[in-house]
């Protein structure tokens, strides 16, 4: 074989690959190196790209050439090994490897950390608190008023402005007699009240008819993003032009016209069902996250610094794909007074919790024995396909690409161990969870507050616990 590997388990999740890369792949792989070196070289007599190799190694030296050398082959090399040993490392490999002999054998060797092994505590039947799924006192008869409002209709009224009323104005801005035309319009409608202008804008129309003007001035906060404005003190001429008042509708007749409902009473039912049905996921979802928590508590796993390291880039990476476009994310933090150093560590916590709960999540399904069959991942690309509008053949060859399958089936596993998790846990009163935690003693960890985290959930990728 052109590579072999022989394993050795050390202490702290580790392992030794020790590593033989046989004489005639050392020296394929020298010679594809020698071809490269001959295409980029350039020595005289020779036209370029065809210097042959011992020329090349006149002119370069065998040191370089044998940097060269394994910087084409060793990842190979090493991918190979990783995979006869059947190990998925985490981080950079610490490899040891003193020379590269002009001929025979090459042995090296390569140092990798591994995913921690968790220790599982008491997992099946915790108590866990969970709240009752209550709608919020006034949110359907909120509803009932948003929709009312906007069914609405705008009516011209002949009286002065009040607050609430959709109004018509020309402005024009002046800073030391010189029109600004950023701070002009003409035909602007606006509401009163609705904090749509600038602060102490709003109160110089209260009580203005159409028809009538007003001039006022307005200094702007130096905190103002525009840095033509900012600071600045600006007189205004406003002409108040129409005020229209809003026609709230009453009855059933709105109803008809927004819904295929024939009155109010069958919308509010309507509106109450759907309002029950999102406090009902909504409190089930922190249960579920609730009921991760408490496995974590009982268990125990130390998480390595490159795994924590990684994914502290991958949640930055993150961050960075969240800002608009041109703007880096030092360039953000710059003008909140934040470093890239400063965000990493404050994140730190966040993501060594996340990785936690991945890695005992798995040890549960591990411990369960929990399988997920091919049919079930077929029908979850389905799903997936019906809920994204995407073809399902498409879907299902973009996952061939990449290995999604076993991925895939990786997830679903852990769902269904989250799924048994919280199927035999017991829901108790937030009251009586807070009192148990009131009767501390000095063994007991302290409660992380790091951000919960449920399989499937980003940025996480609950497949290999690496980002």
């Amino acid at each position: 074989m052109p590579v072999t590997t022989e394993k050795t388990d050390l202490d702290n999740d580790q392992v030794r690959l020790d590593i033989v890369v046989s004489a005639d792949e050392l020296e394929k792989a020298r010679q594809k190196t020698m071809r490269r070196l001959g295409k980029e070289i350039r020595a005289p007599g020779f036209r370029p790209g065809k210097v042959p190799p011992e020329v090349v190694m006149q002119r370069i030296g065998p040191d370089a050439a044998n940097d060269e050398l394994l910087k084409d082959a060793l990842g190979s090399w090493f991918a190979i090994a990783i995979e006869d040993a059947d190990v998925e490392p985490i981080g950079d490999p610490d490899i040891n490897l003193n020379r590269v002999p002009e001929e025979g054998e090459l042995i090296f060797s390569a140092t990798v950390q591994l995913k921690p092994t968790p220790k599982l505590g008491e997992y099946l039947g915790l108590e866990v608190p969970k709240e009752e799924a209550e709608i919020p006192e006034g949110a359907v008869d909120n509803e009932v008023t948003r929709l009312r409002e906007a069914a609405a209709q705008l009516v011209a009224v002949d009286r002065p402005a009040e607050e609430g009323d959709h109004i018509t104005i020309d402005f024009e801005g002046r800073r030391g007699g010189k029109r600004m035309r950023e701070a002009a319009a003409r035909d602007y409608v606006v509401e009163l009240g609705a904090e749509k202008l600038i602060e102490g804008f709003d109160e110089h129309l209260i009580g203005l008819k159409a028809g009538e003007s007003v001039d006022f001035s307005i200094t702007y906060s130096k905190g103002d993003q525009r840095a033509n404005l900012r600071g600045t003190t600006i007189d205004y001429s406003v002409s108040m032009k129409r005020v229209h008042e809003k026609d709230v509708p009453e009855g059933d007749d709105f109803v008809r016209e927004i819904s295929e409902f024939s009155g109010l009473d069958e919308l509010t039912t309507e509106i109450e069902s759907d309002f029950q049905a999102r406090v009902d996921n909504a409190v089930e979802e922190v249960f579920r996250r609730q009921v991760i928590d408490a496995v974590v508590k009982n268990a125990t796993v130390e998480v390595p610094p490159p795994m924590l390291q990684t994914r502290i880039q991958e949640m930055l990476r993150e961050g960075q794909s969240r800002l608009p476009q041109g703007v880096t994310l030092e360039q953000y933090l710059a003008s909140q007074g934040q470093t890239i150093d400063q965000l990493a560590q404050g994140m730190a916590p966040e993501a060594e919790m996340a990785i936690k709960r991945e890695l005992i999540v798995a040890a549960v399904a591990e411990a369960e024995s929990i399988a997920v069959t091919d049919d079930e991942v077929e029908q979850q690309i389905h799903d997936d396909a019906d809920a994204g509008a995407t073809d399902y053949e498409e879907l299902s060859a973009e996952l061939d690409k990449v290995d999604g399958r076993e991925r895939l089936k990786a997830d679903l596993a852990l769902q269904k161990a989250v799924d048994k998790l919280v199927e035999s846990a017991v829901p108790i009163a937030p009251e009586t969870a807070e009192a148990r935690e009131k009767i501390w003693t000095p063994e007991e960890p302290a409660k992380d507050p790091g951000e919960l985290w449920t399989p499937g959930s980003g940025p996480a990728n609950p497949t290999t616990g690496d980002a």
